[in-house]
């Protein structure tokens, strides 16, 4: 009996100084966009995770430039909670390569939490390689529910396409194939129920492999919902009434 306690002790010690005090763990800490089309805005996601046995609080999040923020809805993460931390990139005027490094700052041993991000600001999206996409930015408007973007590998060698980065509850993009060497393929982009009753700004990232190194590329689309009563019905539209001068009968009797 003697023997089992002191077993029961050390082993809640041990588990205990692992996991003691308010943790977080951030999976994904870095992302990078690719090439992106200037003044635009792109957009990614950081998962925070609780891991430790008392509840973080997250005290202070800072962008790292004015060209970025990132808007914290949950302060406080208790244990095995997780919250998602959006990041707004505008790319404005850039012209170089470039890579922030934003953090937070929460009540954990490390105290402050690291993130970063990369981005390749392009004026001319018409001369990106190995693939070629058009348009280089989507704008969905009330009538549109999918809109068709076109990829085109103007490399010798077979492209494979994948998905990196897509805001889900917004958009669903259809299958890509492996592109050929000088192939063209279409890819639908499509709202989901969500989407087609929001107005949003998010982005999607494709990866391409195959040719040297992978290489990204990311597309912002902006979804504009204006609200039903501002939207002009054209079968409802009443003709307007037009007042013109008096005809000449009630002219004579006005006179008179």
């Amino acid at each position: 009996m003697i023997t089992l306690r002191i077993l029961l002790l050390v082993g809640l010690g041990l588990s205990s100084s692992l996991t003691a005090g308010p943790e977080l763990t951030i999976p994904d800490s870095s992302f990078d966009f690719g090439v992106v089309p200037q003044r635009s805005r792109v957009t990614c996601s950081y998962w925070l995770h609780s891991t430790g046995t008392e509840a973080v609080e997250i005290t202070k999040v800072v962008s790292g430039c004015g060209c970025s923020s990132l808007p914290l809805k949950v302060t406080r993460l208790d244990p095995g909670d997780s919250t998602r931390l959006d990041l707004l990139f505008d790319t404005r005027m850039y012209t170089q390569p470039l890579r922030k490094h934003p953090y937070l700052l929460a009540n954990t041993a490390v105290g402050r939490h690291d993130l970063s991000f990369a981005a390749i600001p392009t004026a001319n999206m018409e001369a990106t390689y190995p693939v070629i996409v058009s348009p280089p930015a989507l704008l969905m408007h009330d009538d549109s529910e999918s809109l068709a973007i076109e990829l085109r590998n103007n490399s010798q060698s077979e492209i494979v396409v994948r998905l990196i980065n897509t805001p889900a509850s917004y958009l669903t993009i259809g299958e890509i194939e492996p592109l050929p060497p000088g192939a063209t393929a279409k890819v639908e982009v499509a709202l989901t129920d969500r989407g087609k009753n929001e107005t949003f700004r998010e982005s999607v990232t494709l990866e391409f492999s195959g040719w040297r190194q992978p290489v990204r590329q990311t597309i912002p689309v902006w979804r504009t919902v204006r609200p039903a009563e501002s939207r002009i019905d054209k079968t409802e539209v009443t003709p307007p009434v037009l007042i013109g001068p008096p005809a000449p009968r009630d002219l004579e009797r006005r006179i008179r």
